[in-house]
């Protein structure tokens, strides 16, 4: 929790509601004409919410967030393969968010960030898919993995730094609360990628070929890559793994595709972001790292790097899916 936070307490301003729920990344209030009257359709209110433990407040209410309330009930999209995707807040560019939506209700995400003196910071959690909710109760990060040949996995020590939800209003618009060692926040986001096959809102079959999804090499377990088609020819990596000196390490672009073959000249390592309210997307420095590429068939493949930067170094990887999306054209 917060601080110490067991309850978030909400007050919507022009409508006398306080309402109290108890502490969580996933604390939400939902409102409805049956039961807050009051409330009127088409009308804009703001929404301010405040931290308490043992039934007092333990901060000043935040800035409001506006919200118009609906002409009738709002449709709650359900969440499925298509909500898979990249996801940002345009305010945070630079960090953001990789979302896999699994068969059986479940879902794998990413969390691309730093840490608040700048370093680059990753987080990891398979969540469930509740309605239009992604829940994740177990965020997950790891250090102490040595890049290259000398990778030992049970070096890479895993540890729970708190929760997220991801709620969506529809497949292009969402909201992320989070709490990570103890302080909570949330970001308004947006999609700036799909994946090829998964359309929202479109009927179309998947790529037989679907190479979207987790990879990794079992001989290197506690680094992988992420990898996203979001076109016939073109794909998106994450490549998350660590630094000489057992620090999380991203690096990402986009590449071409041909079938199986994927090639990314230009991975890119991006530094100096400050984690939480404090990050401003100009501190942010792209360094260049290097070359991958990758060749995968629907269950297996292989992966061969460059670095260019200090500590990393060439190397190859023989690589297995870990993760595939619900209706994937790959569906064993």
């Amino acid at each position: 929790a917060v601080l110490g936070a067991d309850e978030v307490e909400f007050w919507v301003s022009g409508a006398g509601i306080l309402e109290v729920r108890p502490f969580g990344a996933g604390a939400q209030l939902s409102l409805s004409p049956g039961a807050v009257p009051q409330l009127s359709e088409d009308r804009a209110y703001q929404v301010r919410i405040r931290p308490r433990a043992g039934g007092m407040p333990m901060a000043s209410f935040s800035a409001g967030h506006l919200f118009r309330f609906p002409e009738g009930p709002a449709a709650v999209p359900a969440v499925d393969n298509t909500f898979s995707g990249l996801w940002y807040d345009p305010d945070h560019d630079g960090e953001g968010y990789l979302v896999e939506v699994l068969e059986g209700g479940q879902a794998l995400v990413y969390w691309f960030t730093y840490h608040r003196d700048g370093r680059q910071r990753w987080f990891i959690g398979l969540g469930e898919v509740e309605d239009n909710r992604i829940v994740v109760d177990e965020l997950l990060d790891t250090h102490g993995g040595r890049f290259g040949p000398d990778f030992d996995p049970s070096d890479v020590v895993r540890t729970v730094r708190g929760s997220l939800s991801l709620s969506f209003s529809n497949c292009r618009e969402a909201i992320v609360n989070y709490s990570v060692d103890g302080i909570g926040g949330h970001l308004p986001l947006t999609r700036l990628t799909g994946v090829y096959g998964h359309a929202c809102g479109q009927a179309e079959e998947p790529a037989s070929l679907d190479l979207s999804g987790s990879w990794y090499d079992p001989a290197h377990d506690g680094e992988g890559f992420a990898v996203q088609q979001f076109e016939s020819g073109k794909a998106l990596a994450f490549y998350f793994s660590y630094d000489d000196s057992g620090n999380q390490a991203w690096m990402f672009n986009v590449g071409a595709v041909d079938n199986g073959a994927l090639e990314f000249p230009d991975l890119l390592r991006p530094t100096g972001g400050r984690f939480g309210r404090s990050y401003d997307p100009d501190t942010v420095e792209l360094e260049p790292w290097g070359r991958l590429e990758m060749t995968l068939d629907c269950d297996r493949g292989s992966g061969q790097y460059a670095s260019s930067a200090e500590g990393f170094g060439n190397g190859n990887q023989n690589l297995v899916r870990l993760s595939r999306l619900a209706n994937s054209g790959c569906a064993p």
